[in-house]
């Protein structure tokens, strides 16, 4: 599985683990030059304001480990 996500925080940093991450990407397939575009609501992390994102980026996860062997190439990202 790859995943390209947004991990969310409030102002005092309190994650909410996976449940404050929000997804852009999760697929099973390999895809060269996938073209995504689309609205994310980063204003809250579910719950309160939120204040910091950082980008999370899962490549070959399987569920609760990650298998190191695969490689994933960004070619570009954006976030207006």
């Amino acid at each position: 599985m790859f995943y390209i996500g947004w991990e969310r925080y409030d102002i005092n940093k309190t994650s909410r683990t996976n449940n404050a991450t929000i997804y852009v990407i999760s697929t099973k397939a390999a895809a060269d030059y996938q073209r995504v575009s689309g609205i994310v609501n980063l204003s809250t992390d579910g719950t309160n304001p939120c204040a910091f994102i950082r980008l999370r980026v899962l490549n070959k996860w399987s569920g609760s480990t990650s298998d190191t062997n695969g490689t994933a190439i960004i070619h570009s990202l954006s976030l207006k």
